[in-house]
């Protein structure tokens, strides 16, 4: 069985405080660091920047590359008949 947390209140309480703190990177690595299998962070509203693959992979890259967990991410690829991106798992 997986141990899977959600760190959405982190980021949240952080929201509200108006501050840098909590961390959620910081509350990522410790639940990794504390047996955690999965991390799941959910985008706000008005965000949609970041749905982009290639920006999300960016970010990840740049800031979380030294996280032993895998960051997974829906496969993207171009639909020539629809005319339009198609994601899948």
């Amino acid at each position: 069985m997986d141990l899977g947390v959600n760190i959405d209140h982190v980021a949240t309480l952080r929201q509200a405080r108006g501050t840098t703190y909590p961390d959620p990177v910081a509350a990522a690595l410790v639940c990794e660091a504390n047996g955690a299998d999965l991390i799941t962070l959910h985008l706000r509203e008005g965000e949609e920047e970041f749905l982009s693959h290639w920006k999300l992979k960016s970010i990840i890259g740049k800031y979380s590359d030294h996280i032993s967990l895998p960051v997974l991410m829906p496969k993207q690829t171009w639909d020539d008949e629809a005319k339009k991106q198609v994601t899948t798992d």
